[in-house]
């Protein structure tokens, strides 16, 4: 719950009513914002109370707003820039009371004549607008099934398709494809580990979408001496030697599905020491992955992957 518009009568006493709701739950607070101006916002919507006691509405903003929208000179193709002048005059008719209207619309071409959009553009957008939200008909809807994606769509380009073809802007080379961290180290990507005793055939298997911090649990387990710890009950129970540095993983996946089938059927397949076994996979579904040429291969070479 975020935001609430409640309507009670004048003579409440609001101060008791929100005490009251921040003792239902401690761990979720309300706060209280009266009306001023007889007008109380709530989301991008402001709501005049009436002297007939019917609410009014027109478009709120906040103090801070300031109207910075896609400029007409930036390389966003026509059909965006249009799309975005009719949804500030659709939202205008949708949200205003009668008496607002005008004002609002007034309001969005002074916005966009700043921005230099075009009157005439301006204009087809208002007119685009008013024929759709006074129409009687139903809005046509958007066929997925002739959808063309394109780094950057040219009107040149939409002359030479079809008309019926919806083209849809997708440019991978943005702002946040720049940042995003590419280096994928073993070290700390997510997969299936191994961690092999020194003295002995058997093994650890594990999963983790976090291999560095998973490793320095288990070297906390040893180290402490946790029961509940397989590597440790392997270490006190056989006298054997396990080193969480000689682990590695032998898969690697972000998918935590993934993950946990290929444990399952490492765990069922090899000489492990878990304690908790992965019983996602029954004896009949292991059969038939056994059968699969690419697993029987990855558990012949499970040996030799570090």
């Amino acid at each position: 719950m975020d935001d609430v518009f409640a309507v009670l009568p004048s003579d409440s006493h609001l101060n008791n009513i929100l005490s009251q709701l921040n003792q239902c739950v401690p761990s979720i607070k309300f706060t209280l914002e009266k009306e001023t101006d007889v007008g109380l916002p709530f989301l991008d919507v402001l709501v005049k109370r009436g002297s007939n006691g019917f609410p009014s509405f027109k478009i709120y903003k906040k103090a801070t707003h300031n109207d910075s929208y896609v400029h007409w000179f930036s390389p966003h193709p026509k059909k965006i820039k249009m799309g975005i002048v009719v949804g500030f005059f659709t939202r205008a008719h949708r949200i205003c009371s009668p008496q607002y209207l005008d004002d609002e619309i007034c309001r969005i071409r002074d916005v966009f004549k700043r921005l230099a959009y075009p009157k005439l553009l301006v204009d087809d957008a208002l007119s685009r607008c008013r024929k759709r939200f006074y129409s009687s008909d139903a809005a046509v809807s958007f066929n997925f099934n002739n959808v063309l994606v394109v780094p950057i769509a040219t009107q040149k380009m939409e002359k030479i398709l079809h008309p019926d073809i919806n083209i849809i802007t997708n440019n991978c080379n943005n702002i946040g494809s720049f940042l995003k961290n590419t280096n994928h180290n073993t070290v700390t990507s997510g997969g299936v580990y191994r961690i092999p005793c020194m003295d002995c055939e058997s093994a650890y298997i594990g999963e983790t979408n976090d291999f560095k911090r998973r490793m320095y649990q288990h070297e906390y387990a040893l180290r402490t001496g946790d029961i509940n710890s397989s590597l440790y009950n392997h270490r006190v129970e056989m006298n054997h030697r396990i080193r969480t540095s000689d682990a590695g993983l032998i898969m690697k996946t972000d998918s935590a599905e993934k993950r946990l089938l290929y444990e399952a059927f490492i765990i069922n397949n090899v000489d492990s020491f878990n304690i908790n076994k992965n019983n996602l996979i029954d004896r009949f579904t292991n059969k038939v992955l056994l059968q699969s040429s690419k697993l029987t291969y990855f558990l012949k070479n499970l040996n030799n992957i570090t």
